[in-house]
């Protein structure tokens, strides 16, 4: 406990960074780079006749660009030597994308360039591109691991069509924020629903 609150007190009085670039996404990001971390090898574990390994990751990572300072304030280049830094297996990239904008060309070749960026990446660790649907009124969504051409080509429809093709094609949907159980804390993000409001 007294090694976060000295991580919150350095992220507090050094203005914070990291997801929003505000104070209370900066003291997260603070906290969890000082979070403790097993320094053994990765865990394998059995289950039948299978042998499962263990991987350590990041589902909710932003990156400049696509997104901006100073929303983000890592590049790809620098978020892959952090996470080399971290021992992580892999990293999913979740840059924003507005509700109701996937069928814009513009928003499209964003995502590809970003998904080229990713699997440019060589040397571990694994960098997914993915990307955090965002949307106001309900919350944001992380999606990754789905076959993206595939899903923008039913983008033209509906969000619904893309969303349905992103998953069908084998992506994974997560809640990002706010929460779908509020916490009670003093960060703000915590403390909304993924149905909007309070």
């Amino acid at each position: 406990m007294r090694r976060a609150l000295l991580y919150t007190l350095a992220a507090t009085l050094s203005g914070g960074f990291g997801c929003l670039g505000s104070l209370e996404h900066g003291v997260v990001d603070t906290v969890m780079l000082g979070a403790e971390r097993p320094r053994t090898p990765r865990a394998f574990v059995r289950r039948g006749d299978e042998t499962l390994r263990v991987l350590a990751g990041d589902f909710h990572c932003h990156v400049t660009p696509p997104d901006g300072e100073p929303h983000v304030v890592r590049d790809l280049e620098a978020t892959v030597e952090l996470a080399r830094e971290q021992a992580l297996d892999f990293v999913v990239l979740t840059p924003h994308v507005r509700a109701r904008t996937l069928h814009l060309p513009e928003v499209q070749a964003r995502l590809r360039a970003g998904r080229d960026a990713a699997r440019a990446v060589r040397g571990g660790p694994v960098m997914i591109f993915g990307f955090e649907y965002t949307d106001f009124s309900w919350g944001h969504a992380g999606m990754a691991f789905g076959d993206l051409d595939a899903a923008l080509e039913a983008a033209p429809r509906s969000e619904d069509a893309f969303v349905r093709a992103y998953l069908a094609s084998g992506g994974l949907a997560t809640i990002n924020h706010p929460l779908l159980v509020p916490v009670d804390t003093p960060i703000a993000v915590s403390t909304g629903t993924c149905r909007g409001g309070r």
